[in-house]
């Protein structure tokens, strides 16, 4: 089992949706 804390992926989430925006 992973131990992800859900800040860890909402960072992760919204850092990818700004290198999104970015392209």
């Amino acid at each position: 089992t992973y131990n992800v804390k859900a800040e860890d992926v909402a960072d992760a989430i919204l850092k990818g949706i700004l290198l999104n925006k970015k392209i």
